[in-house]
């Protein structure tokens, strides 16, 4: 707390020398009381000024303390998103895209239900090409009490591939500086702002099939595996066409194979 400066007078007069020897100075006299006065205003002033410097100060070094925590936090949240990243599958690959900071996981098959079972999961799901088992587990023999996984077959030909009947790998990757990744259907391009991780035709279960499936994104150029040529059915995997009626026509077109673009961000 700055001093409060209070001027006091004891003494009733000063004595001043000169040439002409001593004489008398009235400190109660009417110009030196005005100065005085206006000394004393003065310093209020100042005092006032500095009280609200003070208080300024206090504002400013506030305002720089919420600055730097709101610094911290999106430092924080810049290095988590950076560091978990978003992951997402990409089917009908074995490799993740290299040209955006994209990077693999694990690859592997692609595999489901049997594609004519009622009972069939609708969620195809891909499985590492190197599985752990436990030991001491061991399946019933009565089919009706185990759910079966399959492994996933094209039934046409995706992106002009000869790949009927091929079996269909997968890829679980990871955009390491991004946080959410969405499949845009009848899309093969992104939102603004948005990249393109990859894009493709849709593909599901035929209308014929029995087990539910789900709308997956096969990868405009897709690969098969290796010796997957077989024709042993499984989770069957075939192209999503449009049908007009309430689906709008246009902007769609009855029969037109629908695309797929999966975005991240």
């Amino acid at each position: 707390m700055l001093p409060f400066v209070v001027f006091q007078f004891h003494l009733i007069f000063v004595l001043v020398s000169g040439s002409r020897g001593e004489k008398r100075l009235l400190l109660n006299d009417p110009d030196y009381a005005a100065r005085i006065q206006q000394l004393e205003v003065t310093v209020q002033t100042l005092v006032s000024e500095m009280t609200s410097v003070k208080q300024q100060k206090v504002t400013t070094e506030s305002k720089l303390l919420e600055a730097n925590t709101k610094i911290s936090q999106l430092q924080s949240a810049l290095n988590s998103r950076t560091q978990n990243g978003a992951v997402y599958i990409r089917w009908g690959k074995k490799t993740c895209p290299q040209n955006n900071g994209t990077e693999l996981i694990y690859s592997g098959t692609m595999g489901g239900g049997w594609y004519d079972r009622t009972s069939s999961p609708a969620e195809p799901i891909c499985i590492p090409h190197d599985p752990d088992f436990i030991t001491k587990d061991t399946a019933s023999n009565d089919s009706s009490w185990v759910s079966s996984l399959y492994g996933a077959e094209y039934e046409d030909t995706f992106g002009g591939l000869s790949s009927h009947n091929d079996d269909v790998p997968c890829a679980v990757c990871r955009a390491t500086h991004k946080s959410s990744v969405i499949m845009i259907p009848g899309k093969t391009s992104c939102c603004t702002e948005w990249t393109t991780e990859y894009f493709g035709r849709m593909a599901a279960s035929s209308n014929h099939n029995k087990a539910s499936s789900q709308y997956t994104c096969i990868d405009e150029s897709p690969d098969v595996l290796e010796a997957g040529s077989g024709n042993y059915d499984g989770y069957l995997l075939y192209p999503v066409r449009a049908v007009c009626g309430s689906l709008r026509c246009p902007p769609f077109h009855n029969n037109a194979l629908l695309t797929c673009v999966v975005c991240s961000s």
